[in-house]
């Protein structure tokens, strides 16, 4: 027999109740299930949009090839003396785009104006993404290679995570940093560290946090600032015209290591500070152009260190900073203008045309020369030419073009210091000198300096004779190849003696006993025991002493010979 079982309408109805709410809490379950089921595996796509130099604020703001200006400091400058003939003009500028900002804002106090732009990054550049959890765990770790991000195995995270991303690079092809741990036992954002990096490495570094979706690709577009300061150094010696060959230059306040916080990018430096050396790979040519310099150091008081150079003949060493108290901002990149400035010129001196060749000026012409003529011609012509004058005294005995001597020949010479009351290293003047105001016959002394100071070469025909006007020496400045002091090949005058029955001799001048285009003579105004004199021939010029009993030449008659002159400021 089968026993039935009645239920009533209410409790039909409270159990069908009960079988929907059940229902319905599955199905709200399987809902959210494959809700997190659709997010699934996060793919990540690198994309290395480039490098940028300036403050976060700003970089936050650029995108590639946009710009944002901020203030900077004005330029640095700074003239340094090499020595009484050099200049160096020195300039640090931060990188500024004065040319792409308005008026309005290029006026502004004066500032220049420091460029947040992102520019590309080099091929082939190495460069490492570290990812992390929001709470800070380690995850993993990937190397790139820009331009061949694709032969990196895909990074792959949790769709609908929170992750942070780290990227950096010591804008190398060859060396990336490894991430190290100050607790191997705890691998997190804020234990990770670089450690030991080479203080010359161009450390760049880049940030972001975020949530990771697994309906699409998440695109991690990285930009990577620069952390040290970055310096351009340009040397432009056109103005000497020379070409440069050696330099020997750097920037102290620079660290050898230092460690990153890869948490946050802060570099903190290491060692004994030292100097950050500027290398010119390619010497020879009047402008060079040094390589970016990276200056691991930040500092409001750092210095250039020029320590030699060589332009053309001249070998100089600077005992002196060429630029200090240099203000060196982290992740600024500078621009760096080196300028030689010589101070051998043509110039105007005292109502003549001078040059100034190792701080001492020079009459660009012979006394008695046409000062209308062209100081420079090559060859040398008669204009050129100018008067012959014994030593010591004031008139001319014979003139350009002359070939014997006038009535103004003194038959008595002149005394020792007719020409220079004073000292070798401290000439003065006397009323016997035949130079114009402000100018004197120069000492031997004098006339061996601007022999040292410039580079010799002969120019015209070097032959003996009296119509011959072409020949002269030019001596050019090892400062400044433009700045130059020509002197003619202009011969001098005898001097004839006769001794009477009574052993007194007399003497008279002769004719141009030694021809014109053969050799130049011009006199010091030095007597020390022997005279001296400046004397140039075609194979070089010298300065010659001559003293009593050297070969035919004696005292007195020396003093009567009749020779250039060529004066220098007193």
């Amino acid at each position: 027999m089968k026993t039935r079982v009645f239920i009533d309408r209410e409790s039909r109805l409270a159990f069908i109740l009960i079988l929907l709410s059940i229902f319905f809490i599955f199905s709200c379950r399987g809902s959210d299930t494959e809700s997190k089921l659709t997010e699934g595996t996060a793919v990540i796509k690198v994309n290395l949009n480039g490098e940028a130099f300036g403050d976060e604020s700003s970089l936050k703001q650029a995108t590639l090839g946009n710009k944002v200006t901020t203030p900077l400091e004005t330029i640095q400058r700074k003239i340094t003396p090499f020595n009484k003939d050099f200049d160096l003009v020195a300039e640090l500028l931060p990188v500024s785009s004065s040319s792409s900002v308005n008026n309005e804002q290029a006026s502004l106090k004066g500032a220049p104006m420091a460029i947040t732009e992102t520019i590309l990054l080099g091929s082939k550049i190495k460069y490492k993404v570290v990812v992390y959890k929001s709470t800070g765990e380690y995850v993993t770790e990937r190397d790139y290679i820009h331009g061949q991000e694709s032969s990196t195995a895909i990074l792959n995270l949790d769709g609908g995570s929170n992750y942070t991303f780290i990227a950096y690079s010591i804008n190398s092809t060859t060396t990336l940093p490894s991430v190290t741990f100050s607790d191997l036992t705890n691998k997190t954002l804020s234990t990770s560290i670089l450690s030991e990096v080479n203080g010359s490495s161009d450390f760049m570094y880049y940030r972001t946090d975020m949530q990771v979706s697994g309906n699409n690709p998440n695109y991690l577009n990285i930009v990577l600032v620069h952390k040290l300061s970055q310096i351009t150094a340009t040397i432009d010696a056109s103005a000497t015209g020379y070409n440069i060959t050696a330099v020997n230059a750097g920037f102290d306040s620079h660290y050898p290591t230092y460690d990153v916080d890869i948490k946050t990018g802060t570099v903190s430096r290491k060692g004994a500070v030292g100097i950050a050396p500027v290398v010119f790979s390619t010497l020879g040519t009047p402008v060079i152009v040094g390589q970016p310099t990276i200056v691991n150091g930040s500092t409001l008081t750092g210095n250039l260190i020029l320590s030699s150079i060589t332009i053309g003949p001249l070998v100089q060493s600077i005992a002196s900073n060429a630029l200090t108290d240099l203000k060196i901002i982290s992740g600024v990149k500078y621009n760096l203008k080196l300028s030689i400035q010589p101070t051998d010129i043509y110039l105007t001196y005292n109502g003549q045309s001078a040059a100034r060749i190792n701080g001492k000026i020079w009459m660009r012409y012979n006394l008695g020369a046409d000062m209308n003529s062209n100081p420079d011609q090559n060859p040398s012509v008669v204009g050129l030419h100018g008067n012959y004058y014994t030593f010591g005294r004031r008139l001319p005995i014979a003139g350009k073009t002359d070939t014997s001597p006038n009535n103004d020949f003194n038959s008595s010479p002149a005394s020792d210091n007719a020409w220079n009351t004073g000292t070798e290293s401290n000439p003065a003047k006397t009323t016997n000198d035949p130079c114009p105001t402000g100018y004197r016959v120069p000492t031997q002394t004098e006339f061996q300096a601007l022999i040292d100071a410039t580079l010799q070469n002969s120019v015209g025909t070097w032959s003996a004779s009296n119509t011959n006007y072409t020949a002269a020496t030019v001596l050019t400045s090892k400062k400044n190849r433009n700045v130059k002091i020509v002197l003619p090949a202009q011969g001098s005058f005898g001097v004839h003696t006769s001794t009477s029955i009574w052993g007194v001799k007399t003497y008279t001048s002769k004719w141009l006993a030694n021809d014109r285009g053969l050799r130049g003579i011009y006199w010091t105004s030095t007597i020390n025991n022997n005279i001296s004199y400046f004397r140039a021939l075609a194979d070089g010029a010298l300065i010659r002493t001559v003293s009593a009993g050297n070969g035919d030449v004696k005292f007195p008659e020396i003093k009567l010979f009749g020779h250039s002159i060529r004066c220098t400021s007193q």
